[in-house]
């Protein structure tokens, strides 16, 4: 079967895994590259676990050419996240989607909102989008039960909520157990990461500043790296591309994450202990030698427990905690996570992950995995031989 996977920009230069060559790339081309937040590329690459290799995959966009998909692709497979959001419209991938007539699997989809109880109103643009999709689906995969009654509100019930798809990344049948194992073999953390999470100030509140500058403390103390997405000096420093170093976002986000630390001393923590990545594999790989991760994102939070490693999201609107309620991911709601300032209180704050049953999460993830099957197959497109291993089922 001929697979059309959406990508966010051409595959000269893009694949599922990410940016193909990051040699001359500026950070402003990288975050065009990944939609303006490297997390992205964490939903690009786990949907393409899902798939079988035997399919022939055919990178598009919304832009590709309409008569060239319809005669070279027979199922469009269209990896998204916050569309159910009242600032984005989605009218033009809707007519993408109506004038090629091809049939969709749409995964991950979820509302952006403040927390649960919100009402989200979307554009008429992604409406007509949901609805052309839904037509040429068995169910559009959303992140939880919020995004699922949301879309109900607006007459598209054929709808799954499987959380995202990069909790398929990795194969083992007992994840959590390796999780639980190594969180508790931790005595001191001293190697570990704290996912970047400046916020543009619109979207900040007290809670989310005070725990942001708590975290850093500990890249401050040196025992922390620190893991950008989408904060701009973040990455820069992380990606080495110093040519490109903004001296006022630097001044803007040394005052906002530690205003008593001099600009010498700031300068030299983001040289050292800032990262990122526009590759998921090196990513994932990179998350394998470190204790743990801790931060308010997560994708980034999501990859460290694909490589084996505990992590604990931070959660602090709907999209962080309907993601992690709905895969039973342990998480901390950001109010109580605001007076972690020690290692004693990071030992206190891991014991979700120390406690957790992991006979119990490893079932859930087998039961999610046996969902994708099924959606999958209704559209006779073939899973991969990974998401079998984790449903705990034979390939049929």
């Amino acid at each position: 079967m001929r697979i059309g996977y959406l990508l966010f920009g051409d595959n000269n230069t893009l694949d599922h895994v990410g940016i193909k060559d990051r040699f001359n790339r500026s950070t402003s081309e990288v975050l065009k590259l990944t939609g303006a937040n490297l997390g992205n590329l964490a939903f690009k690459y786990g949907a393409m676990k899902l798939l079988s290799d035997t399919h022939e995959i055919i990178y598009i966009t919304y832009n590709s050419d309409v008569e060239f998909v319809k005669k070279n692709v027979d199922v469009i497979v269209l990896p998204e996240a916050n569309l159910v959001n009242p600032n984005v419209n989605y009218s033009r991938p809707a007519e993408f989607i109506k004038n090629v007539d091809k049939p969709c699997i749409l995964l991950g989809v979820g509302a952006q909102a403040i927390d649960l109880e919100s009402k989200v109103i979307c554009s008429q643009g992604t409406i007509n989008y949901l609805s052309e999709v839904s037509k040429r689906t068995s169910n559009i995969m959303v992140r939880g039960s919020f995004t699922k009654k949301i879309l109900a509100d607006l007459g598209i019930l054929n709808v799954d909520d499987l959380g995202c798809p990069s909790y398929m990344i990795n194969p083992n049948q007992n994840l959590w157990s390796k999780v639980k194992s190594k969180a508790n073999k931790i005595a001191l953390f001293n190697n570990f990461s704290v996912t970047e999470g400046v916020y543009p100030q619109s979207t900040r509140n007290e809670r989310i500043d005070s725990f942001e500058r708590n975290a850093f403390q500990f890249v401050l103390s040196g025992h922390a790296d620190y893991i950008g997405q989408v904060q701009t000096s973040v990455i820069t420093n992380g990606l080495n591309d110093m040519d490109n170093i903004n001296r006022d976002d630097m001044y803007y986000l040394r005052k906002y994450l530690c205003d008593y630390c001099d600009e010498h001393t700031f300068n030299n923590i983001a040289r050292k202990k800032f990262k990122a990545f526009v590759r998921t594999d090196e990513w994932m790989n990179y998350y394998t030698s470190k204790q743990a991760v801790i931060g308010t994102r997560i994708h980034g939070n999501f990859l460290a427990i694909q490589s084996l490693t505990p992590a604990l999201p931070i959660t602090h609107d709907s999209r962080t905690t309907e993601l992690c309620q709905a895969m039973k991911i342990p998480y901390l709601p950001v109010n109580d996570a605001i007076n972690i300032r020690s290692n004693i209180d990071l030992i206190d704050a891991f014991s979700v992950v120390r406690n957790l049953n992991d006979v119990e999460l490893d079932a859930h993830r087998a039961f999610i995995a046996e969902n994708y099957i099924k959606n999958l197959k209704e559209l006779d497109v073939q899973p991969s031989k990974s998401l079998y291993a984790i449903s705990r089922t034979l390939e049929k």
